[in-house]
């Protein structure tokens, strides 16, 4: 934690940590929220909400880090207390007494707040980065390449920020030996801290109850909005905006893929037979789900067409024809994909109306 920040007052440090996450953490949450084929406005208007509600999480949580850090330096004027903060930092020891002091306590205080994080804690330093790098791999293998990206940015955002908080505490070390040593020279002893001055590891219950009614709070608020702008959307109301969540993820199925798509790939040495028929199988299975009348066969039709595309493919790989009849194949299995895109075309504009 950056001690600037975390001795400013707790509105700018509100301000701050919301500015931040709706900035970094903005772009990763759409892209990381499933295609369910909602609107991403809906999915916008939840990010404020996620960063007020995280923010606000924060500014509890580090409150008794807070209160421990400011008393350390009561009693010294602003000056003073400037240039204990930096000292505990880096640079040179200060020469006046009680800055001394209390720069020696702060930077003990900094340094014994993070060898005292919990193991568990410390395991999330590997965990986490490795987890979404393991996402991001399985979303590759699937294709989805905007989210593999997000999972990837993740994985490395959290390993820098591990990274970068292992080094400090090196950094803290080695500031508080010299601090120390200077302070044994000129002041004679060593400034400590009392077990009771350091926060407790563990937040208190009132901290935990405050923590959960944020999160059901954000929970609430989140779901709320996001359905108050669908309901705003013109045509449909959830029943229907459902239906065509479900009409879009088959759309999305069928158009994300456009190595398959592409009648030249249907070639040998193109995307193998299982990818073709696993991806026809996936979008009969999401136009299954659709039931609304002037949706339902719509998006039978275009799982019947990717049924047709893919025997045009097997038969392309099976016999080996002439470069006319490989032609003839491409020609045929391009209008396949063209009338599919016209009944998706349908679709949306069923949705949107």
């Amino acid at each position: 934690m950056n001690i600037r920040l975390l001795l400013a007052p707790r509105w700018v440090r509100w301000l701050v940590m919301v500015a931040l996450m709706t900035a970094i953490g903005g772009p990763l949450w759409i892209f990381l929220m499933p295609d369910d084929g909602s609107d991403w406005t809906a999915r916008a208007v939840q990010i404020p909400v996620l960063s007020i509600g995280v923010a606000t999480l924060l500014i509890v949580v580090q409150e008794r880090f807070r209160q421990s850090f400011l008393a350390v330096l009561d009693g010294l004027d602003a000056t003073q207390r400037r240039q204990a903060i930096e000292a505990s930092q880096r640079g040179a020891a200060p020469t006046e007494a009680p800055v001394l002091s209390a720069a020696v306590r702060l930077c003990t205080l900094l340094v014994g707040t993070r060898l005292r994080t919990p193991t568990w804690a410390r395991w999330v330093a590997y965990l986490v980065p490795a987890g979404a790098a393991l996402i991001a791999v399985a979303r590759l293998v699937d294709h989805d390449v905007w989210r593999a990206i997000a999972w990837l940015a993740v994985a490395v955002l959290m390993a820098v920020i591990f990274w970068w908080d292992a080094r400090t505490l090196r950094r803290l070390q080695q500031q508080l030996n010299l601090l120390r040593a200077t302070a044994a020279s000129s002041l004679g002893e060593v400034p400590t801290l009392a077990e009771s001055e350091y926060p407790a590891v563990t937040p208190s219950r009132k901290v935990w109850l405050i923590v959960v009614g944020v999160v059901i709070a954000m929970s609430l608020i989140a779901s709320a909005a996001a359905y108050l702008m669908e309901r705003a959307q013109p045509g449909h109301g959830i029943t229907g905006r459902s239906e065509c969540g479900k009409a879009i993820a088959t759309l999305a199925v069928f158009s994300e893929r456009e190595d398959l798509t592409n009648s030249q790939s249907i070639l040998p040495g193109g995307p193998s037979l299982a990818d073709y028929e696993k991806w026809s199988n996936e979008i009969r299975t999401r136009a299954a789900q659709v039931t609304r009348s002037d949706l339902a066969p719509r998006a039978q039709h275009i799982a019947e067409l990717s049924g047709q595309a893919v025997s045009v493919v097997r038969e392309t790989r099976k016999v080996q024809g002439t470069q006319r009849e490989q032609l003839q194949q491409q020609v045929v299995y391009a209008k396949l994909i063209a009338h599919m895109y016209d009944e998706a075309t349908v679709v949306l504009d069923v949705c949107h109306s």
